[in-house]
């Protein structure tokens, strides 16, 4: 995360069937990210624009995560 930009793109989640190498088959959820729509938000001087707070709430949650999955 650079703390400017974040650009979202939400995946459609759906059912996919795998095959395991010892022929068993398996259902897990899979995404489809080709075709999803892209936006791109940017912070700016404004603290209360839409971009400013996207990024910074986008921010706050991957360093949250990154604290609690990263160790």
């Amino acid at each position: 995360m650079n703390e400017a930009q974040a650009l979202e793109g939400p995946y459609e989640v759906y059912m996919r069937a795998f095959t395991l190498d010892d022929g068993l088959e398996v259902e897990f959820p899979d995404v489809i990210g080709l075709g999803a729509g892209l936006t791109l938000y940017v912070k700016d001087d404004d603290p209360a624009s839409q971009g400013t707070e996207f990024v910074k709430k986008r921010q706050a949650w991957f360093t949250s995560l990154w604290e609690l999955l990263g160790r």
